[in-house]
């Protein structure tokens, strides 16, 4: 709290060049029952802290990007942008909701509400939910998977966790091309855009140019892959217990989506290139090259990003410790580059910096893997090691991931589709169930977030409802229908 307090000082302070008046006040609230405002997740009793001053004030456009990691209306160098997305994180892990309420020259005010704790120190129970009153509020995801069966399951798994979600599945994929003449028709796309949170299947030859459009055209530029290991999970491992880390990969930059030609052209355009050797490019004759691109502010982007997952982390007892994998010693203007950036903006933000070589880094994901915490990666490096590393965790059909942009992220399993066991009704759910968790946490349920992924623990460390893959003998649908069983039960 005391974190919060100084960012939502400094913050007043800012908006009150010429001085102001700075209020700070806290006192017990009873909510009978939440309020799309003031978005509490449960109706019950309250601590609010409410902070307000007598500034500027804020555009609308403004407050709807207010809390996001980076945002940040100073010139550039003068702000970091990441201070409101702090007290945000903050609240939001220590279970509470925050709103705030500006009006141009009149000044801004912040509501932080806090589960009040009774005398004893737990929690005080929440007072009884009304009837009509939905779990999670007014959230709408978009559910984006092109088999039927999955589709099905998904929808499952989140109506049956009880959050109140509106949930969307419009066409794309196969089905939209017969019906449209394009995977992802311009309604998918105004939908994907609009909604709080996408959860997108197993991709597979009809879904590519879905995930081309939901990474590249809508630029969602940090992968994140959790990679954490469930008892009861089988590992190639020995001992595998407390391998908890997540794999950071720039998604826009590097070698992907691919650009790419033949040498004899590049040769009339940069006929001087040389490697180390002095060899130019005229010296292989014909053949192909592939352009590997790293800017600044990709990286930079990027390693903030890597900043704000850290803090996350960290205050959830993790190290909060970034590790950043290039191959610099071979390609130093590149590879160089996003190391030498990344080592700034991490250590100017106070957290711990390590850099390894990625032929290094592949061996130490296996040797020490409870040594890593948030993994920066390059995109190429990121996607490869991301596999490794979930092999490492129980197998590459239980990992889930998220990318995201500015404010804007979709989440879907690691692997694509199993055409081997396609049809069958035995494919592992946990990487679709996982990633729904995700996405939970980033539309603000972190609450269930943390509830549905121990359920998921539950499942493997009881290893009574499991499919083939993971030694069990269940269907996709049954072992779903445990983790819920376990979530409900929680």
């Amino acid at each position: 709290m005391g974190q919060v307090l100084m960012n939502l000082a400094v913050n007043a302070r800012d908006a009150m060049p010429r001085g102001g008046k700075l209020i700070i006040e806290c006192r017990r609230v009873d909510l009978d029952r939440p309020t799309q405002m003031q978005r509490v997740a449960a109706a019950g009793p309250y601590v609010l802290l409410s902070v307000t001053d007598t500034g500027v004030g804020m555009e609308p456009d403004v407050q709807e990007h207010l809390f996001e990691p980076f945002f940040t209306t100073k010139p550039p160098g003068q702000g970091t942008g990441l201070g409101l997305a702090t007290v945000y994180g903050i609240v939001k892990q220590t279970g509470g909701h925050i709103t705030v309420y500006s009006e141009l020259r009149r000044g801004t005010s912040f509501e932080i509400y806090l589960p009040r704790a009774a005398a004893g120190g737990e929690t005080a129970a929440p007072l009884p939910r009304p009837a009509d009153a939905a779990s999670g509020g007014s959230e709408t995801v978009l559910l984006v998977e092109d088999e039927e069966a999955l589709r099905r399951l998904a929808c499952e798994v989140l109506e049956g966790a009880g959050l109140g979600l509106k949930i969307l599945h419009p066409p794309q994929g196969a089905a939209a091309m017969k019906e449209h003449g394009t995977p992802i028709p311009e309604e998918t796309k105004r939908a994907a855009r609009e909604a709080d949170g996408v959860l997108f299947g197993a991709a597979g030859p009809s879904s590519s140019a879905v995930v081309s459009w939901l990474r590249w055209e809508m630029d969602a530029y940090a992968g994140v892959r959790p990679v954490r290991f469930f008892p009861g999970m089988h590992s190639p491992l020995a001992e595998p217990e407390g391998i908890d880390y997540v794999i950071l990969r720039e998604n826009s930059q590097d070698l992907y989506p691919g650009r790419e030609g033949d040498l004899e052209a590049l040769a009339r355009v940069m006929p001087d290139l040389a490697d180390k050797t002095g060899r130019t490019i005229g010296h292989f004759g014909a053949g192909r090259f592939a352009v590997k691109v790293v800017t600044p502010a990709g990286v930079e982007r990027i390693a903030r990003f890597a900043v704000e997952l850290a803090r996350k982390r960290r205050e959830r007892g993790r190290p909060g410790k970034v590790t950043c994998v290039t191959k610099s010693n071979v390609l130093p203007r590149s590879d160089g580059l996003f190391q030498q950036m990344s080592e700034r903006v991490v250590r100017e933000a106070g957290f711990e910096f390590e850099h390894f070589h990625v032929d290094d880094m592949a061996r130490r994901l296996v040797r020490f893997p409870r040594q890593m915490d948030v993994v920066l990666c390059m995109n190429l490096y990121g996607d490869i090691l991301s596999d490794l590393a979930a092999e490492t965790a129980g197998g590459l059909g239980l990992a889930p991931s998220g990318c995201f942009g500015d404010g804007w992220a979709y989440f879907e399993s690691v692997h694509g589709s199993a055409p081997d066991i396609a049809g069958q009704g035995i494919a592992n759910p946990t990487a679709t169930i996982l990633s729904a968790a995700l996405m939970l946490d980033h539309v603000g349920l972190s609450t269930e977030s943390r509830r549905l992924q121990d359920a998921v623990g539950r499942v493997y460390r009881e290893r009574k409802t499991l499919t083939p893959d993971q030694g069990g003998s269940a269907t996709t649908r049954a072992m779903a229908q445990a983790v819920l069983a376990a979530y409900r039960s929680a």
